[in-house]
């Protein structure tokens, strides 16, 4: 992963904290048809949802997308939902 180790341990807490205070919103949220690549579109819709993303605009000095989505898929593969 190219994302520094303080961003992504801000940004793993972060969207932590998130899913655990909506966690039965995002279980239903899970189970719902979204498109083709539905993981990767759950992921991006918790990021959005936490509002990290207004925090993450400055890793964009040295990210992009793809990134982000690597640092999203391993913070999501440790939560159980």
């Amino acid at each position: 992963m190219k994302i520094k180790e303080e961003h992504f341990i801000d940004m793993e807490v972060r969207i932590t904290e998130f899913i655990n205070k909506n966690f039965k919103m995002i279980q239903a949220h899970k189970k719902l048809s979204l498109g083709k690549d539905k993981d990767k579109r759950f992921r991006w819709d918790i990021f959005w949802a936490s509002k990290y993303h207004k925090k993450a605009r400055e890793y964009y000095s040295y990210l992009n997308d793809d990134h982000l989505d690597t640092a999203l898929k391993k913070i999501m593969s440790k939560i159980d939902l």
